[in-house]
């Protein structure tokens, strides 16, 4: 699902073989144990960033998003175990690749990465022993999943795999839709795959599944049994619901759209390139700025959700852009002040959004202590907060812990608001405190549940 369906479907006709899309019908079919639930995803609570990596033989074919052209076809009569290898000749990974990837997400505040590894087209990014499609045999050379695992392991980062159900590539990928025998192969080899990847790299700690295609719903990919066999070789494991069952969260794509929930878990996964997903040596105006991905934190922590922020290696080497890592330090520098109000748990502010501001301000909140996010910085030197009710206890600054005084005035009741004060917050610098994103954020206290 992630990475141009069109694009996907071109190549699959152009270079290993056909493919028709599928409507895909969501389904539900059980909620794990709740407090099983709490245990495995309390680290997810607390990490709320984290690095998505697109890699494989996709990242190859970032032309065609400029020409709408396809890449040059394989050599006329050429084999299919040529044509493989042509397709995946141009993945050539530095060893270092793995290591790069862990240091910047590191160095940027994040706490996971997610790897891809397998995507749509079936390229098996580890020493598997169920294809000879796979990074040992042709392309890099290596077993890129056990070098990522390591890599992982050596900065204190949880570690995330990204596989793709769908497989354009395995003979029974597309004809498992419609015939019984196929869809046993497949699921078999699915199931396969997926046991190598849960025994042979130690504690994986989540299962990010895509591309259900194209059986339609979690039944015909015997998911509840495939999802509690990857339970049992992995506790603690946390699973996405792509395999089109309820397990421990989901994900937006592309936007953030926060559950209806208050208590359902969700990450928002976010390209950096805007709507591609894969390497694309483009222009700085087409990557999002380091102050549109804080003003994500803001949206995403209001929502009590977690931002999965994607980059798309160099085919060539593995390493990131220099766009990507360029942005993902600043942020990273961003958040060395600002973390507090990002980091851990949250909660939803709906009580807050009663209480205006003159800033243009946007509320988040952890308990009894509210974040005020200020994306333009007043220039009066004091922030006026209008409808507040119950008792502040202090307000200072995030950026630099500077405190600011508190005068409080009884406010007039309305029909609507009753029993409220006036709040005026002073001692604000004139200047933005915060030099790195000129994006600041304001800690208030509050007695009681602010409101």
């Amino acid at each position: 699902m992630i990475f141009n369906r069109v694009l996907v479907l071109c190549l699959a006709a152009a270079i290993l073989t056909g493919c028709q899309s599928e409507t895909i019908s969501s389904g539900s079919t059980r909620c794990p144990d709740r407090l099983a639930r709490d245990e495995r995803m309390e680290w997810f609570r607390d990490a709320r960033y984290g690095m998505f990596v697109h890699y494989g033989p996709f990242s190859q074919w970032y032309d065609w998003y400029v020409s709408k052209t396809l890449p040059n076809k394989a050599p006329e009569g050429a084999t299919p175990e040529q044509r493989k290898r042509w397709y995946v000749a141009g993945l050539t990974p530095q060893r270092d690749f793995a290591r790069h990837l862990a240091r910047t997400a590191k160095a940027a505040g994040m706490k996971y990465i997610v790897f891809t590894t397998k995507h749509h087209e079936g390229f098996v990014l580890w020493d598997t022993k169920l294809t000879e499609f796979n990074s040992m045999n042709m392309g890099p050379g290596f077993d890129m999943v056990a070098e990522y695992v390591k890599a992982c392991r050596e900065e204190g980062l949880k570690i995330g795999f990204y596989y793709s159900l769908w497989d354009f590539n395995h003979p029974d990928g597309i004809a498992s839709k419609h015939d019984d025998a196929s869809r046993r192969r497949f699921l078999d080899y699915t199931q396969g795959l997926l046991r190598e990847l849960m025994t042979n790299y130690g504690k994986i700690d989540i299962l990010w599944y895509d591309g259900p295609s194209p059986l339609g719903y979690g039944g015909e990919w015997e998911a509840q049994k495939m999802n509690a066999m990857v339970r049992r070789l992995q506790p603690g494991i946390i699973i996405n619901d792509r395999s089109l069952t309820a397990e421990d969260f989901t994900c937006s794509e592309g936007h953030i759209s926060a559950t209806l929930h208050p208590d359902s878990d969700w990450e928002a996964c976010m390209p950096f390139h805007h709507k591609l997903w894969t390497w694309y040596p483009a222009d700085y105006k087409n990557y999002y700025t380091p102050r549109d991905i804080v003003d994500m934190f803001r949206q995403i922590v209001a929502g009590t959700g977690n931002l999965l922020m994607n980059v798309g290696p160099n085919p060539a080497t593995g390493h990131i852009g220099n766009v990507e890592l360029e942005r993902l330090a600043v942020v990273g520098k961003w958040l060395e002040a600002h973390g507090e109000a990002i980091y851990g748990h949250v909660d939803r502010p709906e009580a807050l959004g009663f209480i205006t501001n003159d800033a243009g301000g946007f509320w988040t909140r952890k308990g009894n202590t509210a974040y005020l996010w200020l994306p333009k910085w007043p220039g009066g030197g004091k922030i006026v907060l209008e409808n507040v009710h119950g008792k502040l206890l202090s307000a200072s600054i995030v950026t630099n812990g500077a405190k600011l005084g508190i005068d409080r005035a009884p406010q007039a009741d309305t029909e609507t608001v009753k029993n409220a004060s006036r709040v005026t917050l002073t001692g604000l610098p004139k200047k933005c405190p915060d030099a790195v994103c000129n994006y600041a954020i304001l800690k208030i206290q509050f007695e009681t549940y602010p409101r």
